[in-house]
């Protein structure tokens, strides 16, 4: 499903780095677990380097995973398997981040699957796009294109992509994003393992005092494929969903009428506080 000129395409992205790709996991039942790293490796961009890392508790529960990715890492020395540290899913990502330095980041969560050409468009993209420091696709979610900007099957305009964020699902899994990036924001949030993948993107895309942000580009394709996530398999969280969700009104608080910023048009602005008054009520 590659976007581009095949010749062209293959030119221009063997002058690319490695994509790191990291993959939390914990209590992921073994046939699941499998599916995420296969699609890894039937990637037709071969530039990857897969860090695992396992939750302490799931441990007891995932010989079986544990064995099978044993036995990869013998046939292949691209993946990399690590028992995590600390506590929280953030702080497995952070830690993953840690053991390596290139210049692409992808997340993969352990119950989610790619396309064969994941990597390949996404890493397109950011090779012609070096403006740009975030890339999105399309998610098939419950067997329907959904996009992961609207919730719905078209993406929203560039200017309100740090209030959409905030609004609707999030998936690591179809995001790819320049290490620089991340690490100028402070990583994922350590004290927070729930909406900390939105969390992140709030500070990855909220403007400064300019009305400048990092910019993102949606990939207009459905890449990645999303599991429903089942609740033994999220690590445990010291926060309540509610919690989460006042946390990032709080830290992100939305737009009212009163105080438009001056870099957002009279249109957008108006299409922004649509999304915004049903959640007041």
């Amino acid at each position: 499903m590659s976007v581009y000129n095949q010749n062209n395409s293959h030119s221009a992205m063997k002058h690319l780095d490695r994509i790191h790709i990291i993959m939390p996991i914990h209590n992921v039942p073994l046939q699941i677990f499998q599916r995420s790293v296969n699609s890894v490796l039937r990637q037709s961009f071969r530039k990857w380097r897969l860090t695992i890392v396992e939750s302490k508790e799931s441990l007891k529960m995932s010989e079986a995973c544990k064995e099978f990715v044993e036995d990869l890492m013998l046939e292949d020395s691209r993946v990399v398997y690590k028992v995590q540290k600390d506590q929280g899913v953030s702080s497995a990502r952070n830690q993953a981040l840690d053991e390596e330095r290139t210049s692409l980041v992808a997340f993969l969560d352990g119950d989610d699957w790619w396309e064969s050409t994941y990597l390949e468009v996404m890493a397109g993209y950011a090779g012609a796009m070096p403006e740009k420091d975030i890339f999105w696709c399309k998610a098939m979610y419950q067997n329907n294109v959904v996009s992961q900007f609207t919730g719905g099957p078209s993406c929203c305009r560039r200017v309100l992509y740090h209030y959409y964020f905030m609004t609707v699902p999030v998936y690591p899994s179809g995001m790819v994003v320049r290490r620089n990036s991340i690490e100028e924001v402070g990583l994922f949030d350590e004290t927070i393992n729930r909406v900390e993948d939105v969390d992140l993107l709030m500070r990855l895309t909220e403007p400064n005092m300019e009305g400048v942000s990092r910019k993102c580009y949606y990939v207009n394709f459905p890449l990645m494929y999303r599991e429903m996530s089942k609740e033994d398999t999220k690590m445990a969280s010291w926060i309540t969903d509610k919690e989460s969700q006042e946390l990032l009104a709080i830290r992100y608080p939305l737009p009212n009428s009163y105080n438009q910023p001056p870099h957002i048009p009279d249109l957008d602005w108006s299409l922004i506080l649509d999304i915004v008054s049903p959640l007041e009520q």
